[in-house]
C-alpha cells in the first residue's frame, strides 16, 4: 500500500527480459515409445522445437539454455540444457549462429478445474465448498471445461464483497488408491506442497483453505511410490492427458554473459500455444 509499506497484498516471480534474439517455436503431438501405460491417453505428448539465429555480437558459447514454463507452473520448468543432450531434451548448434532446441514427451494435461465464488447470491456464506456440489472425482475420461491457464481473478478489492471464504475441497479417490493426493492451484502458484497436503479419510480427501472471493484455476496432484521408495508426483491420473487442452508454453532463452562478474541473462522469448 502507497501510505503504508509494511502491508504487502501480494508477492511473486517475474522475469527480466532483454529481447535481443527471435525465438521461432513450434509445438507438435506425439506418443511416449517403448513404454506400456494404461489408461493410454497417459501416452499422449507434445513436443516443442525452438529455433534462432543469434547476431555478430553475441558469443555462441554463452548460450546456455532453453526454458519452457507451462502455463503459472514457473517453479517446475522444463529445462533444455546444452550441456545434456538426452533422447528427450536435444540441442543442435551448427558451429555458426544457428541453434535449435527441442523439448520431447511434454504431457498435455487436462482444461484446470474452477473455483468460481464470485456469484454472491449462490455463495453467500463465509464456509463454502469448492464445487457447488460438493465431492469432486476422477476426470481422467472427462475433457475440462476452457480454463484461464492456470490463473486467477480476484474481486476487486474495494468491493463490499471482498472478503475471505473459508473453502472447503473434497475428493474422491478412484478404486486404485494412489496414496497421497495434493491440491494445487493459483492460490499456492502450483507449488506441492505438505500443507496443501489433503487430510484423508479412506477414499476420501478433504482440506479447508481461506482464500479471497474469486475466480481460480486448481487441479488435484497424486503421489506414487514405486518399489524403491522413491515418491514422484503424477499431474495426469487423476485428470487426464488430452491432446485437445489448451495449454500455454512461455519460452525463454538464457545467456551466460560474463558481464559484471557473470549471471545468467534472458536474451529471448516467446509464447506459444498447443491450440
Amino acid at each position: 500500500e502507497n501510505s503504508d509499506t509494511s502491508k504487502v497484498y501480494a508477492s511473486g516471480k517475474f522475469y527480466v527480459v532483454f529481447p535481443e534474439v527471435i525465438l521461432n517455436s513450434s509445438i507438435t503431438t506425439d506418443k511416449l515409445e517403448g513404454t506400456e501405460l494404461f489408461p493410454t491417453d497417459l501416452k499422449n505428448t507434445f513436443n516443442i522445437t525452438t529455433n534462432f539465429e543469434i547476431q555478430n555480437e553475441l558469443y555462441p558459447g554463452y548460450i546456455s539454455e532453453v526454458r519452457i514454463i507451462e502455463n503459472h507452473k514457473i517453479y517446475y520448468p522444463i529445462i533444455i540444457d546444452r550441456i545434456y543432450n538426452t533422447l528427450v531434451r536435444q540441442y543442435y548448434w551448427d558451429a555458426n549462429r544457428k541453434f535449435t532446441f527441442t523439448a520431447r514427451d511434454i504431457k498435455p494435461g487436462n482444461e484446470y478445474r474452477q473455483l468460481n465464488f464470485m456469484d454472491t447470491n449462490r455463495f453467500n456464506s463465509k464456509n463454502v465448498s469448492a464445487q457447488y456440489d460438493g465431492i469432486e472425482y476422477s476426470r481422467f475420461f472427462k475433457q475440462g471445461a476452457k480454463d484461464i491457464n492456470g490463473g486467477e481473478i480476484l474481486i476487486k478489492f474495494n468491493d463490499k464483497f471482498a472478503d475471505y471464504m473459508n473453502v472447503n475441497f473434497t475428493f474422491r479417490a478412484p478404486e486404485k488408491n494412489y496414496g497421497d493426493i495434493y491440491l494445487v492451484g493459483a492460490f499456492n502458484n502450483w507449488l506441492i506442497s505438505n500443507n496443501y497436503k489433503m487430510n484423508r479419510d479412506v477414499d476420501l480427501y478433504s482440506i479447508k483453505l481461506s482464500l479471497k472471493r474469486g475466480i481460480y484455476d486448481y487441479q488435484y496432484v497424486a503421489a506414487v511410490g514405486n518399489r524403491n521408495g522413491k515418491i514422484s508426483y503424477d499431474w495426469q491420473i487423476l485428470e487426464g492427458n488430452s491432446w485437445d487442452t489448451k495449454n500455454e508454453y512461455h519460452i525463454f532463452l538464457y545467456y551466460n554473459d560474463p558481464d559484471l562478474g557473470g549471471y545468467d541473462r534472458i536474451i529471448g522469448y516467446t509464447l506459444v500455444k498447443s491450440k
